[in-house]
């Protein structure tokens, strides 16, 4: 179970303004996309175009994560 701890910590990186952490209720989600002009996240190659998703939400044990090329 995702301890309370980090959900501390992600409602701060969200306090801070990180875009890429929302949260909706007890659902909180991090999105990127990039390629075809958008920025290329450190490690990944320009050339590429992708979308990487996390889902978890507080109080359950499994999150999901999507990804993919677009």
């Amino acid at each position: 179970m995702p301890s309370d701890r980090l959900f501390e910590e992600i409602d701060g990186l969200i306090a801070a303004g990180n875009n890429h952490w929302k949260k909706e209720g007890d659902e909180y989600s991090f999105s990127i996309m990039w390629g075809n002009g958008m920025p290329t996240p450190k490690g990944e190659h320009d050339s590429d175009d992708r979308i990487f998703e996390i889902t978890i939400t507080m109080g359950k044990r499994s999150g999901e994560i999507r990804s993919g090329a677009w």
